[in-house]
């Protein structure tokens, strides 16, 4: 989108903060006591192997900020992009379809055609029926910066749109169990971060806790202010839904209890999985500076992040569920997107710039890993 100098941007559709240096240090400080406290209790802590033999190749597409994409079908990807900032204000920002190898893109037009003075279409999904999910979100005028958001099922080979959850409040990460007929959603200030459900009525409150040294707290107690969260409380965010429907991954972060304000920023993620219905979380990655959102792969065995695990360099992660291995697949910033259908290959986002720089600018990277599992095996 294009946006003129003071233009108000909707804080959920880009997340980021400067100071990744410093972040990491104080990330690294902690992980060497935690090394310090495993070593002194005899405790082995995890590791990460490297699997080999992926293929990365960026697409030829347009200069921008790529800041979500889709695998939705095998010759389509769904993305979020934000092109020319220098132009003026343009108040659409519509979802576009790409092949995986680069070409034809072009926007994809939707029949939901009602505009506001903005209008974004965003976060879009693979929902369980194989329709594409998506957010859109409608500011109604150029005084007041809140509006209001749907979210929408539509199906590109009838042109059928459906909207599952009508006037919700605008949300930035959403994910829904296969039936649709129950989700969970995550809203997050950097300082503070929650999780509450989501249903066709709309959003709601969601009795989960995370309980780590002796400590216990509701997940989405953070979604209550924003901007004043209790240091009594972590950090909770990205719910991802797995395709079987069993099982539920998100990001939480017990270590930013008893940290006040900006420096909860600074603290780590551990990466949990809970059954969908015992809903008793577990961590099975710890101390995750700057992770991504998880993604699950179509068969449900591997989950893809990227991030700064465990004191590694940056660089994009597999987590195996059934044997809890991590795997580095590539260095650097890249966060991987979305998975193939086919569960073989991912496509990844990377930053070509740095945090907090304006405007950000992204590509799109597809990652190949059909060498690199076959290897695995």
């Amino acid at each position: 989108m294009r946006w003129a100098t003071g233009a108000f941007r909707p804080s959920f559709l880009r997340s980021g903060f400067p100071g990744r240096s410093r972040r990491r240090l104080h990330a690294l400080l902690g992980l060497c006591a935690l090394a310090l406290t495993f070593a002194a209790c005899g405790q082995e802590r995890q590791r990460v192997t490297e699997l080999s033999g992926a293929r990365l190749e960026t697409l030829p597409l347009p200069q921008g900020d790529y800041f979500s994409a889709l695998w939705l079908r095998r010759d389509m990807v769904v993305v979020s992009y934000d092109g020319d900032k220098e132009a003026q204000f343009d108040p659409l920002l519509p979802l576009r379809t790409v092949r995986p190898d680069g070409s034809g893109f072009r926007i994809l037009e939707l029949p939901d055609r009602k505009r506001c003075f903005e209008t974004t279409f965003t976060r879009p999904s693979r929902l369980a029926d194989g329709r594409l999910g998506y957010t859109k979100y409608c500011r109604e005028d150029s005084v007041i910066p809140r509006g209001r958001g749907t979210l929408n099922a539509y199906d590109p080979e009838t042109k059928e749109l459906e909207t599952i959850v009508e006037r919700a409040a605008p949300i930035p990460n959403y994910t829904w169990d296969p039936s649709l007929q129950r989700g969970l959603y995550s809203r997050s200030s950097g300082i503070c971060a929650g999780i509450g459900s989501v249903s066709r009525e709309g959003v709601g409150p969601l009795d989960v806790r995370v309980t780590e040294d002796g400590g216990s707290w509701r997940i989405d107690a953070p979604l209550a202010d924003q901007t004043d969260c209790s240091d009594e409380e972590g950090r909770a965010k990205a719910p991802a839904w797995s395709p079987t429907g069993s099982t539920i991954a998100f990001l939480a972060s017990p270590q930013s209890i008893g940290v006040e304000g900006m420096a909860r920023i600074d603290e780590p993620w551990n990466l949990y999985l809970m059954d969908s219905e015992r809903r008793e979380p577990r961590a099975v990655v710890r101390d995750i500076l700057l992770p991504s959102d998880p993604v699950w792969a179509p068969d449900g065995r591997r989950i893809a992040f990227s991030g700064e695990p465990l004191g590694e360099p940056p660089g994009l992660f597999l987590y195996s569920v059934g044997d809890e291995e991590i795997q580095r697949v590539a260095e650097g910033e890249l966060d991987p997107a979305s998975w193939s259908p086919d569960g073989t290959r991912l496509m990844g986002i990377r930053r070509l710039n740095r945090i907090g720089d304006s405007p950000p600018r992204t590509e799109l990277v597809n990652i190949d890993l059909r060498r690199a599992l076959t290897q695995a095996r």
